[in-house]
């Protein structure tokens, strides 16, 4: 069986499953609420990624790409090749070129081959692993910068974002871009 066809599209992640990282570093945690913040009209996702004090270089630098390539370049959401694994090894997609995925009660369609993420990081002088990409990738989903659904599909938990995809579906998630959330983080303690 194959992913991706019209008759097994990949079933994304919804954009607001609970997410016990992001409840532990804002203030309020239990009972925040991303629809309880007033949106600006202005995108400060960078605000509220430079400021979270619990994020890497890493993190920082992914999360600044993915927000470029995806509002910059219009394409809102986009499945990123993941893997060191050339995409020519492996058979996803339907016969025309096509990679299908579901949400919302939708179905949309993804051209193939993928962008390779690491490529284009590499390409704009960003040099890391693709262990440090997996692990930014991962926190920018837990701390909901982004909603991330591996070829696993839908997820409830973190574990099984860990385990090998050779491709993953990244989404920016409008929380981040349009509420002020910088103002909610808890200062970490030092040890």
């Amino acid at each position: 069986m194959i992913f991706g066809t019209p008759d097994r599209p990949l079933t994304l992640n919804s954009y607001l499953p609970e997410r016990s990282e992001f409840k532990k570093i804002v203030r309020n945690g239990d009972t925040f609420f991303f629809k309880d913040r007033k949106s600006l009209d202005d995108d400060i996702f960078i605000l509220n990624l430079i400021s979270n004090p619990y994020l890497s270089k890493s993190d920082i630098v992914i999360g600044s790409y993915l927000h470029h390539r995806l509002t910059v370049d219009f394409d809102d959401e986009l499945i990123f090749w993941t893997s060191e694994v050339e995409q020519q090894e492996y058979k996803y997609g339907d016969d025309y070129g096509d990679f299908w995925t579901y949400s919302n009660g939708r179905d949309s369609y993804h051209e193939v081959p993928f962008p390779n993420l690491l490529a284009e990081l590499s390409n704009i002088n960003v040099k890391i692993t693709k262990e440090v990409m997996i692990t930014s990738l991962k926190t920018l989903h837990q701390y909901h910068y982004i909603t991330m659904t591996t070829k696993q599909g839908k997820v409830k938990d973190l574990e099984v974002l860990s385990l090998r995809s050779e491709y993953r579906h990244i989404r920016l998630y409008d929380g981040m871009r349009f509420k002020p959330i910088y103002k909610f983080w808890i200062t970490p303690k030092k040890s």
